[in-house]
């Protein structure tokens, strides 16, 4: 028996292999977003179909793929590879959930390069907030708090606010000379990932500003994450995941804004636990 578990995030994707043997993890240096079906999920799932061959089962949890539509996608490009694989895709926040808390009730909180608030009630029925993508939403999450920071740069060297070191930091951090060349890494097509890598030198030694718009942005997710325990029902810890979650700056921040909610942070890895949990569920049946 051969099972993987997939986690494709915006930056990177995370995949583990169970058998028998053992585990055997690998990551990725490229996102799986089924939006971009004829480009870089296509190529990456070729990536795994060499490097792992045959498979009995796949549990994928992808960034973007709670659509109808992208969902689709990415299941056929999935069974074009492994067409004797059962298919289990779902969306990242569904995975993570998934990964934290099985079938319980509860709520789990992303910030990575994106953000998204996710819960499931004692009925299983499941409610979400966020999530809506890096040009309408995901505050919180990296590529917004490196966008931020770009803007406010922008912004001094239009003489509109007023300095902070962090834009010395941004300019030695994506090699460049002047602030205005910032305006060049929307223009790359790995865009989200590196202006996304910002938050991490900016919490790693925080300014003024990157703590305003720290709090600005753990704020909405916090309002978020309330809505969503509201529906869910009586919570009182609330479990996160993802790399700014790692920054103990960051989770201050969040859980100040949570009104007495206790904080868990899931230290566990989601592709590894979807796929342990698969490798289970299908070896009762053999």
């Amino acid at each position: 028996m051969r099972v993987l578990g997939i986690e494709g995030g915006g930056a990177s994707t995370k995949v583990s292999e169970v058998t028998a043997a053992g585990l055997n993890r690998k990551i990725y240096p490229l996102g799986m977003n089924p939006a971009a079906a004829g480009s870089e999920a296509e190529r990456l799932i070729g990536m795994l179909q060499k490097e792992f061959g045959p498979v009995d089962a796949i549990a994928c949890a992808c960034s973007g793929a709670d659509s109808g539509e992208r969902k689709e996608a990415l299941t056929a490009l999935l069974h074009n590879r492994f067409p004797q694989a059962i298919l289990r895709v779902m969306s990242d926040a569904e995975g993570t959930y998934r990964a934290c808390l099985g079938s319980r009730p509860g709520v789990v909180v992303i910030a990575g390069t994106g953000s998204i608030v996710y819960g499931k009630d004692a009925a299983g029925r499941s409610h979400r907030a966020g999530g809506w993508g890096c040009v309408f939403d995901d505050e919180g999450g990296a590529f917004w708090i490196g966008k931020e920071l770009v803007k406010e740069a922008l912004r001094w060297r239009d003489g509109l606010a007023p300095y902070d070191p962090i834009f010395d930091a941004l300019l030695a951090h994506f090699k460049v000379r002047r602030i205005e060349d910032l305006v060049d890494l929307q223009s790359d097509s790995g865009f989200r990932a590196r202006i996304a890598s910002a938050a991490r030198i900016a919490l790693e030694a925080p300014t003024d500003l990157v703590m305003n718009v720290v709090d600005r942005g753990t704020d909405l997710l916090a309002k978020r994450t309330l809505k969503v325990v509201e529906k869910v029902g009586p919570v009182d810890t609330v479990h996160v995941y993802g790399g700014n979650f790692q920054s103990r700056i960051y989770r201050t921040s969040f859980t100040r804004h949570l009104r007495g909610l206790r904080v868990s942070l899931f230290r566990g890895r989601v592709d590894e636990e979807l796929a342990v949990q698969l490798y289970a569920e299908l070896m009762k049946g053999v």
